[in-house]
Order: structure tokens, then C-alpha cells, then sequence
């Protein structure tokens, strides 16, 4: 019997904001690819479908599955289904047998049940279910929800080895080290003759078109570097491994270092542990460090952002209007949500959240929360007019020749109205 899969957003996602609002956290860059990429690998086969709370029904990117909501009752009717939930990462080289292959008829008068699926830890986390035909995991509030262990490990339970992603600075903290055991897998490749390699870990290239000029560094004293093809790497480039650099990216110049590049950025100055989702620009000087960027971002010149507080204590990050919450990290930078644009000499002080589609410039520091579409300096916000955002975001992606569809402008427009309230006029 064929096995169907399946992503759960489930709903830890609430501590994944400013990236919750407008993408399935599958869709998120870690390490070397996808958190969705990564596990349709590990299970040899794509995921058919996102189950999602309702606020994301319209999400479309290339290569990226539909998104069903919980409350459409869309189960798989005559297929097993391993669902997971988008923020596991597993560790272990393939999957345990029930995930490889679907089970066979059940016996007994009440059917088959779900099977829960946990970590491999103490206590044991639950990251899915290996969900019979014709079922849907628990829900709660719209949201998928992952089995307890509370009441102790049922003896049907399937155990994996990996890790479960708690928040966007947990994706950070941990992405050099998973670049580097991203890239253990791949041999060495010849080095430019034109380019400078410091230390020993390798440099690999992954397709043509790549062109690295003079007076580019090449640093993997501390980790490995592989570039994408058409990859351009501008001189006076210092790029520091462990780093992957995503398809048809420029690097201007500058230092960067110890984080991941999706495709198609374009980008100058210190970048320090930070991942780019793609299509983002930071084509100026200033300093990048310890952030998570999402995708049609564009950073003015000089816009700097803090990760290291003056005291040396944890950070604290304001997750909207009414929570903090304790990172426990000593370097926490910021987190950009999708078509976030910044004003030249924009700063933003440790641990700030700017929400999709917002707009700050100026001379003075934003809050550490940002609302989505907001518009405006220091805490001097107002809501973005929302036609002049959409109309803002057609162009940025019609210049990579991207367009933005109806159903995007949808869930974009639904998120204002949650945010500011209905559209006048």
C-alpha cells in the first residue's frame, strides 16, 4: 500500500513569528535546503500537502506543495499517511521501517489507530503521526497538534533520531552546524586558481556558471563553503565557512560568513551566522549578524542591526504586543519577515521582530516588535497603505521575474486586515 506524506504546521508554529504570518515553516532555509526539502530526502518521497491553519490558505511558491487547512477534512482516503511536523530535523541516516513502507491490513474490530511518532530523548518529544487512511491528526484551534508523552510512551509508538526546532533564533543558533554537516557528504573539487583558500575543510561547487574573481577569499579554517550554480563572488569578497551560498547569488564584498544564502541575494558588507531565505538584497555596507531574513527583503544602506547585548546577559525577544520570552542565547540578532524594507542608516536593536511587509527607516530604533505592514521611524508607526505595499511587492518580484498571484495578494491582504483592521476605501 502506497505511503502518503504529509507536513504539519502545527501549532508551536505561534512562536515562529514574523515568518508564521505569511509561510509554512517548511518553507524555511536550514542549513543547505529547505526544512521541507530536507525531510521529503529523508523519506524518499515528496510531500503531497501542508496542513495549515486557515490564515495560510492561498500560500503558493515554486516547488512548494499545496497548503490545506485542518477544518477541509482533506484526509487521504485509501493511503497510509506520515505526517510530521515541519520543524523536526532528523539526524538519523534513513527512516525506521513504518515510515518506509505503508502497513499492511489491521486486524481487529476497531481498526486501525494513529500511531505517534517521537524523538528519540528523555523525555520523548512527539514530532508526527503514521495516520491510517481516512484520518486527520488531533487538532486545536486549527493547528495540527504533535502527541504527548505525558501520560507515558504507547507501545505503538515509532521512535526517530533529530531534533525539533523551537523558535526562528533556535533555527540560527544551530544553522553553521548543520551546514557543516550538510556539506560532510560532499567531496573535495578542484579550487579556482584565481581565488585565495584559507585553511583545510573543502570548497564545493554545486553547478556551472560560477565565477569568483581576484582578491576573493575563500575561508574554511573553521567549517566548509559549497557555492550554487551561478553563483558570482565580486573581489574583496571574504567569505567564511561553514556557508552555503544559494543559486544565482552576488556577494559584493565585505566578510561573510557562517551562515546560509538562498537564491538570487544580492549582498555587501559583515554578515555574521545569518540566514537569507532569497531573493533579498543587501547590496551596501553594514552589519548583518545572527539573523533570520525571509524572502523579498531589501536593506538600505548602512542598516545595522545589534546581537550582543552590553551586559552579556540572554536575550529577550518580544513576540508581539504582550509576550517576552527568554531566549537563553547570548547572541540574538533580528528577524525580518517577507517584503520587510528598510531606509538607509535604519538600526535595530538585539532580538527585534520587524512583521512582514513593514517599512522602517529613519534615525531612530524601531520597537523590538514591528507589527506586520508598518510604516514609519522609531516607534512612530502607522499601517502601511496596503495597495501601495502590494503594488511595491509586484515590482520587487517582477525584477526576478517573479509575479505575485491573486492568491498570495489574499493571504497578504487577509493579514492587514488581521493586524490594522478591515480596508477602507
Amino acid at each position: 500500500m502506497t505511503l502518503d506524506f504529509r507536513l504539519l504546521e502545527d501549532d508551536g508554529r505561534q512562536r515562529w513569528s514574523p515568518f508564521a504570518e505569511t509561510r509554512p515553516l517548511g518553507e524555511l532555509l536550514f542549513g543547505t535546503r529547505l526544512m521541507r526539502v530536507r525531510l521529503e530526502e529523508w523519506l524518499g518521497r515528496d510531500a503531497t500537502a501542508s496542513l495549515v491553519p486557515r490564515s495560510l490558505v492561498g500560500y503558493f511558491e515554486d516547488g512548494a506543495p499545496t497548503v490545506t487547512p485542518m477544518e477541509s477534512d482533506d484526509a487521504p482516503s485509501s493511503h497510509w499517511c506520515v505526517a510530521l511536523s515541519s520543524r523536526f530535523v532528523p539526524t538519523d541516516a534513513a527512516p525506521p521501517p513504518p515510515l518506509r513502507k505503508a502497513p499492511g491490513s489491521a486486524s481487529g474490530d476497531t481498526g486501525p489507530r494513529p500511531r505517534p511518532i517521537f524523538l528519540e530523548t528523555t523525555p520523548p518529544v512527539g514530532v508526527g503521526w503514521l495516520l491510517p487512511p481516512g484520518t486527520l491528526p488531533p487538532e486545536r484551534d486549527g493547528h495540527p497538534t504533535l502527541p504527548s508523552a505525558d501520560d507515558g510512551l504507547p507501545d505503538e509508538a515509532i521512535r526517530v533520531d533529530g531534533i525539533l526546532l523551537d523558535a526562528p533564533w533556535d533555527l540560527v543558533n544551530r544553522n553553521a552546524r548543520q551546514i557543516a554537516d550538510d556539506l560532510a557528504r560532499l567531496g573535495h573539487l578542484p579550487r579556482h586558481p584565481e581565488s585565495e583558500v584559507l585553511g583545510e575543510h573543502p570548497v564545493t561547487l554545486g553547478g556551472d556558471g560560477i565565477q569568483i574573481a581576484p582578491q576573493v577569499a575563500l575561508d574554511t579554517r573553521e567549517g566548509p563553503i559549497h557555492l550554487e550554480s551561478g553563483v558570482r563572488l565580486d573581489p574583496f569578497t571574504h567569505l567564511a565557512g561553514p556557508a552555503w551560498v544559494g543559486g544565482d547569488s552576488t556577494l559584493f564584498g565585505g566578510r561573510i560568513g557562517g551562515g546560509s544564502i538562498g537564491p538570487r541575494c544580492k549582498l555587501r558588507g559583515e554578515i555574521s551566522d545569518s540566514v537569507i531565505l532569497g531573493y533579498s538584497n543587501k547590496a551596501h555596507d553594514g552589519y548583518l549578524g545572527h539573523a533570520l531574513v525571509g524572502r523579498w527583503v531589501n536593506l538600505g544602506a548602512g542598516t545595522t542591526n545589534s546581537d550582543l547585548k552590553n551586559n552579556y546577559s540572554p536575550v529577550r525577544v518580544e513576540v508581539g504586543n504582550d509576550r517576552t520570552v527568554d531566549t537563553g542565547l547570548l547572541k540574538v540578532g533580528v528577524f525580518l519577515g517577507d517584503h520587510v524594507k528598510t531606509g538607509i542608516g535604519t538600526l535595530l536593536n538585539t532580538g527585534t521582530l520587524v512583521g512582514a511587509g513593514s517599512n522602517v527607516f529613519g534615525g531612530r530604533m524601531p520597537p523590538g516588535w514591528v507589527p506586520p505592514f508598518s510604516w514609519g521611524t522609531g516607534d512612530r508607526l502607522v499601517p502601511f497603505h496596503l495597495d501601495r505595499f502590494l503594488e511595491a511587492a509586484e515590482r520587487a518580484m517582477a525584477r526576478r521575474d517573479r509575479t505575485l498571484r491573486e492568491p498570495m495578494r489574499e493571504l497578504l491582504t487577509r493579514l492587514w486586515e488581521r493586524t490594522h483592521g478591515p480596508v477602507v476605501g
